[in-house]
């Protein structure tokens, strides 16, 4: 069943339809918009910078599945208020949600294959945290097929050709199931192949030109080789790396080039008991091709998922010392590649978690964006209702924006450009 939208709360401003040659570089993004998403409103809104060009009501965006860009244009995402995978077209004029494709949640996670034909999502199963409820969206027709397969918390990978689905199973006994899509679509829910990987995985990525698939476990960064529906060898890198050790991660982005890939190690000392400005925070970067991990001290309290763009790669560390944002140099070959090359300071959130409050639980938090050129970072204030704009070259806040919601919890956000090239298949 497909459902259609009518955009509400449409705002467009006169560089947007003047069309002007010039009027792209007056605008705060250039050619970029960003879409940001306040779920605990229930609205999702894009803007060019300056102006809310599309507002939508009564969408309660999945922050755990994330969005996906296209190299066409569209973004996806779902809505667990309606139940529904969103398409969205954020660089038109005016933006448009073009389709919305009715899906089961609650949603776990949101996957693509490399050429954009297929998204795949994944659900849980209510009162079975055994079974999990994989949906393929023909992203051509919008077609829509589902089946129940045998997952704990179901992280999905998207890859091969023809399309394969590999369903990682996030329980105690870490593994992955390889499901043609060819099956899935004619309901087959038995999986060709399986592999052991370590406990408690959570974080997925893959690597389409190398043919592997990584997962953040507890024993380590988890590498698995594939080819269509076979797996071929499984090897771990233990999460001690440059001299640190303690804590795991349960993030992972590809780096805009694709040959490495970044996440963030937090050691809360758990089972401890220590508040978060206590808690350890180290970047994590992993070179796909020498296999070497890089970790970065950053110091006590929180740092939580990062964005990445062309050479670049950003971190928001929220610290009782102050909070900043904090630039990491991804560009193959340079000089001083997996470093943090610059840390600017940020305006403190109203609400701000207290040592004695869980930073988990308090209206003010932080999430990051990149525009795909890297260009152009993004740093949300939760709570406060502004996303704070750096000019990645200068190294500054250029601006920062005022939403018409208070962005509790940080909301979400992404970044999109013209033809801008698909590399990480994986929501975020």
């Amino acid at each position: 069943m497909k459902w259609f939208l009518v955009a509400v709360g449409v705002l467009s401003c006169a560089l947007v339809a003047c069309g002007d040659d010039g009027a792209e570089e007056t605008r705060t993004l250039g050619n970029a918009r960003l879409v940001v998403a306040d779920s605990d409103a229930k609205k999702v809104m894009v803007t060019d910078g300056d102006t809310i060009l599309l507002q939508l009501d009564d969408v309660q965006m999945n922050d755990h599945a994330g969005f996906i860009a296209g190299e066409d244009g569209r973004v996806l995402f779902i809505d667990e208020n309606a139940g529904a995978l969103v398409v969205l077209k954020p660089l038109t004029d005016p933006p448009a949600v073009i389709e919305r494709v009715t899906i089961p949640v609650p949603a776990v996670h949101l996957a693509v294959d490399s050429g954009f034909r297929y998204a795949v999502t994944s659900a849980y199963v209510d009162g079975d945290d055994a079974s999990a409820r994989i949906t393929v969206v023909d992203l051509a027709s919008y077609a829509v097929s589902t089946v129940t397969v045998a997952s704990g918390e179901a992280g999905i990978l998207v890859g091969s050709e023809p399309p394969v689905v590999y369903v990682r199973d996030g329980s105690e006994a870490g593994k992955i199931n390889a499901h043609a899509v060819s099956d899935l679509l004619a309901g087959e829910t038995a999986p060709a192949a399986t592999v052991t990987i370590g406990a408690y995985p959570h974080g997925d990525v893959i690597a389409h030109r190398e043919g592997m698939l990584f997962v953040a476990s507890d024993a380590g960064l988890e590498r698995v080789s594939f080819s269509g529906t076979s797996f071929g060898t499984v090897s771990s890198v233990p999460w001690d790396a440059s001299g640190r050790t303690g804590g795991r991660a349960y993030f992972a982005r590809l780096s805009a080039a694709g040959d490495q890939l970044f996440s963030y190690i937090r050691n809360d000392f758990y089972p401890e008991e220590r508040p978060w400005t206590q808690w350890e925070n180290d970047i994590y970067a992993y070179d796909i091709a020498s296999g070497a991990a890089t970790r970065i001290p950053v110091g006590g309290g929180l740092v939580y998922r990062c964005a990445v763009g062309e050479g670049v790669a950003l971190y928001a560390h929220m610290s009782p010392a102050g909070d900043s944002a904090l630039i990491v140099d991804a560009q193959p070959g340079s000089a001083t590649r997996n470093r943090v090359v610059a840390t600017i300071a940020l305006p403190a959130m109203s609400e701000a978690a207290g040592e004695n409050d869980s930073p988990w639980e308090t209206p003010a938090f932080r999430i990051t964006a990149l525009t795909p050129d890297g260009k152009t970072g993004f740093v949300s204030a939760g709570a406060d209702g502004q996303v704070h704009i750096i000019d990645v070259a200068k190294r500054n806040i250029k601006k920062t924006l005022t939403l018409p919601t208070a962005l509790r919890f940080g909301g979400y956000l992404i970044a999109v450009q013209p033809s801008a090239e698909l590399v990480d298949t994986v929501g975020r």
